[in-house]
Order: C-alpha cells, then sequence, then structure tokens
C-alpha cells in the first residue's frame, strides 16, 4: 500500500482543506479510513462520505501529495510490524502518545512548567561546563560567532578558536568529557589548523549541512588520535541555530528512532546521511507534539522532550501509564 501508484485516486475534505490530500487505506461496511497528509490516520462514518471528494488541485500538487503520503503509510506500516511483533513477544511498544502523556504528567504545564524551566532550559553552567541549553547557548554565541570565528581565522588564531570549541562543548550537559572532548583534546597541534577550518565551516559555511558535516568529521577522524562524535559535531550546530538544528545524543535518539522509524538501520558513527534521518525524525516528531498540545519553544525544547521521555529508568513511570 506504501507505493501509490500514479493512477492512484487521491482526495480532500471539502471542510477540512488544512488537513491535504489523502489516499483511501482501508473500508469496511460503515467506515472509510484514509491517510491525509498532515501525518493523520482518520476515519470517516457513513453518512459522511460526501464530505471526502477527489482532488481538483493542480498534477504538480497532487505528485508531490502522493510521495508524501507514500512515505507515510510506509512508516505507518513499518510501525504496525514492529508492534505486532512486539505483541506477540509480550514486550510493549511506546507511542509519541505515551510520551507526551508521561511528559504531562511530569511537567503539567507543558514546556512552560516551572519544574521544567529550572531541571532543562535553566541549569546553570557552573564552572563552565555542564549547563542546560539556555545557559550553553549563551556561551556559544559568546564563543562562536561568525564574526569572532573568521576574525580569528584570518589571524590564524586557530588555538583560541580550538579553545572556543571546547569550551562550547564543555558547556553542555549534552557533551560528555570523556566520550566527545577527549579525542579533540588528542589530536596533536599541528593538525588543528585544518579541524578549526572545518569547524567554522560547519557553523556558518553556505550551502546544504549535508557536506560541512561530513568535512568536519573527515578533519576530527582524519587527524591523528581524532574520533568524531554525535554530540561534537552536532551539540554547537543545535545551540547556535535551534530552530534549524538539533543536538544529538546518540543513545536517546536511537530510543526515540525505534517508534517513529523502526526499521531504519543507523550508523553507530555520525554521517550526514545519518543526521538527516535525525532530523526528519525530530520534525516529524514535533509536529506530532504540537499537534498533542505542546508548543516547543525551538528544537532545544524537542530535544528536552526526547531526552525527559526515553532516557534510562523510566520503566516504572510507563508501567503506571499501562505498559
Amino acid at each position: 500500500m506504501s507505493d501509490l501508484a500514479d493512477q492512484q485516486v487521491l482526495f480532500e475534505h471539502t471542510r477540512r482543506p488544512e488537513w491535504g490530500l489523502a489516499v483511501l487505506t482501508n473500508e469496511d461496511r460503515t467506515h472509510r479510513y484514509f491517510q491525509f497528509q498532515d501525518g493523520e490516520l482518520r476515519t470517516i462514518k457513513d453518512g459522511y462520505y460526501h464530505l471526502i471528494v477527489p482532488t481538483q488541485r493542480p498534477a504538480a500538487d497532487v505528485d508531490k501529495a502522493r510521495a508524501e503520503l507514500g512515505e507515510l503509510l510506509r512508516k505507518s506500516e513499518s510501525r504496525d510490524r514492529v508492534s505486532e511483533k512486539a505483541k506477540s513477544e509480550g514486550k510493549s511498544q511506546i507511542s509519541v502518545h505515551d510520551q507526551v502523556t508521561l511528559f504531562k504528567k511530569l511537567f503539567p504545564a507543558g514546556f512552560e512548567d516551572p519544574a521544567y524551566l529550572e531541571k532543562v532550559r535553566g541549569l546553570p553552567a557552573e564552572g563552565g561546563r555542564n549547563g542546560g541549553p539556555d545557559a550553553a547557548r549563551a556561551i556559544a554565541l559568546e564563543l562562536l560567532s561568525e564574526e569572532r570565528l573568521r576574525g580569528l581565522l584570518a589571524a590564524d588564531g586557530f588555538s583560541e578558536i580550538y579553545e572556543a570549541i571546547i569550551s562550547g562543548l564543555q558547556a553542555s550537559e549534552i557533551v560528555s568529557s570523556s566520550s566527545d572532548i577527549r579525542p579533540l583534546r588528542r589530536v596533536p597541534d599541528e593538525e588543528r589548523p585544518g579541524v578549526c577550518r572545518a569547524f567554522v565551516e560547519l557553523l556558518h559555511g553556505p550551502g546544504d549541512i549535508g557536506p560541512r558535516f561530513d568535512a568536519f568529521r573527515a578533519a576530527v577522524d582524519g587527524a591523528e588520535g581524532g574520533r568524531a562524535t554525535w554530540p561534537m559535531i552536532t551539540v554547537l550546530l543545535g545551540l547556535l541555530y535551534p530552530d534549524a538544528h538539533y543536538c544529538v545524543k546518540p543513545s536517546v535518539f536511537r530510543q526515540q528512532a525505534r517508534f517513529l522509524m523502526p526499521e531504519t538501520e543507523y550508523e553507530p558513527a555520525p554521517s550526514a546521511a545519518g543526521y538527516q534521518l535525525y532530523k526528519a525524525m525530530a520534525d516529524d516528531l514535533r509536529e506530532r507534539i504540537v499537534k498533542a498540545g505542546l508548543q516547543p519553544k525551538d528544537n532545544l525544547d524537542v530535544y528536552g522532550f526526547i531526552f525527559e521521555t526515553m532516557r534510562p529508568g523510566l520503566k516504572e513511570q510507563y508501567a503506571a501509564l499501562g505498559h
């Protein structure tokens, strides 16, 4: 069903154009089931079928919708297979609905809850490290602005750039000193200029993020003693551009992907292709939690949602929800 034929009719709801176009996925004696472009699978009861009509939108819009609907159906079918397998094995499968329910239980006022703001957003960066996103972002903006970094590049100030990278990473609680910072410290002085140039382009270069992501990873991995990690590459991107990028902590992002993209294989090593998958997953999640009534301020809140609902030690809380 996820492969939509070119001739397959697409529909739209005459009173809900904001839902986008839809494909009929199933029907029985009293109901028809439609997958809509906004991501929702909706049931239309007999007696209301007249509200769903074949679309008359331009061919370009229909082709775009057909591709989007095919991808939505593929993901839905994948989740169904994983859910059925979990049930057959006597295991529970956590859904976004479960995550939202737990998050609202932990933080009744959502992202504006005082406990959330204090615990997640407002954790201070004491001693220059291990702070929440707001404190870490303030440090990153001060140390890693494009004007400052390009000025240092022009002056061959590579040691200052390198220490700014490390200080920016240390400011975030997402980053591990041993796993994410120590590999940078092991890079010999003579190889650090290349890492610095790639880093400045990663944060502030033109064009698509993919080549810049892989260029920085290659610069670190290619240096003696260097080893790129997900937080090393993504945390400062996410702090400086919280409306466009995400801080990736692979342990919790992989947990999230088990439901939203359960049959997608992820390589442990960071890559631009892997980042695009994680980003697509997180964008999808953001849309889902907004529809569920939560209002993230930015992608740092989306990360906060993922971490607070996917971190280790939540088994009892989910059990209380019926899992």
